[in-house]
């Protein structure tokens, strides 16, 4: 089994995690509800495109600004988390390699400085997050949109969180990581497919997906 998959597709119950869904296909432009009273809107990912540089900003439910991503067509995009300083995305949410180079996933920090990563799911259906000391308990999940766009029976992505993410205190990074991820998937300019070793030129670190890439 290659370090950057987890084998967890078959087996892993997610009856009880709360489920988010994206409304839209756009992870730039979107709101994420709650699956189980779709009029409650947990988060809004909302992008202005004005001036030289386009801006995605991303708030929690009472409106609060949780991160800003300043786009960037050559250079990495520019990401501010709350009131810290703008830096590149990779800076933020970090590409993990194996000596040989190998994709080992996508890891961030939280505020007490324990380390996430997301990582493949062995069939590729998705990506999982785990803290990096228990691989084996998965926090999270994230399954993208499946079917082409202008489908009118395509499902819109989901985010999956186990009752372990909220005492953690990570939802909102969870959330944040998994359209950071998302957007350099669709939007790297790559062919129909992605392979889990894959560089996205948006930011500068390791596409997880693989599966259909529909651009929009």
């Amino acid at each position: 089994m290659s370090l950057s998959t987890l084998p967890y597709d078959s087996q892993l119950d997610t009856d009880h995690w709360k489920k988010l869904e994206l409304t839209s296909s756009d992870p730039c432009r979107t709101d994420i509800v709650d699956a189980d009273s779709p009029e409650r809107v947990l988060y809004k990912a909302k992008t202005k495109e004005r001036g030289p540089k386009p801006i995605t900003t991303y708030t929690d439910a009472s409106g609060n600004i949780i991160a800003a991503l300043e786009w960037h067509l050559r250079l990495s995009d520019k990401l501010s988390v709350r009131d810290g300083p703008k830096q590149n995305v990779s800076k933020w949410l970090k590409s993990k390699r194996s000596i040989k180079g190998r994709s080992k996933g996508s890891s961030f920090t939280d505020k007490d400085g324990r380390e996430y990563t997301w990582r493949n799911s062995e069939a590729g259906s998705g990506i999982y997050l785990s803290a990096d000391e228990s691989d084996s308990s998965p926090i999270a999940m994230f399954i993208p949109r499946k079917g082409r766009f202008g489908d009118p029976n395509a499902q819109e992505g989901t985010i999956l969180l186990s009752k372990r993410a909220a005492p953690l205190g990570i939802c909102d990074e969870i959330v944040l990581s998994a359209l950071l991820l998302e957007k350099a998937r669709r939007f790297s300019g790559r062919q129909s497919t992605f392979s889990s070793g894959g560089v996205a030129t948006a930011f500068g670190i390791g596409v997880l997906f693989t599966g259909p890439f529909t651009t929009y």
